[in-house]
């Protein structure tokens, strides 16, 4: 079995996320500045980003959704096309009898 390029990502990531979270448990919080935290949070999201960016489209793509954000109109036309009445407030009325039980 060949390990694709992704699955080298996504392992460098968790490894550096593992050395970044042993670092801070052993460096004292009281000598970790606000600016360093800082710095550290923005690395720690720059360096996990690739792998919650696949992680993502993974998800979205077993759930069938694909391509760009239709946008709103699209989704309102697409709802009335189904037989949705906007003013029926379905949702909320689901959502109150489910409170009730």
């Amino acid at each position: 079995m060949s390990t694709t390029l992704e699955q080298l990502q996504l392992r460098i990531a968790s490894i550096e996320g593992d050395v970044a979270t042993l670092k801070r448990h052993l460096l004292p919080s009281a000598v970790e500045t606000p600016e360093m935290r800082g710095q550290r949070m923005w690395s720690d999201a720059k360096r996990s980003q690739t792998a919650i960016s696949t992680a993502a489209a993974e998800t979205f793509a077993a759930m069938g959704i694909v391509g760009q954000p239709i946008g709103i109109e699209k989704l309102h036309a697409m709802m009335l096309g189904e037989g949705v009445n906007p003013e029926d407030c379905q949702l909320s009325r689901e959502v109150l009898a489910m409170r009730e039980e």
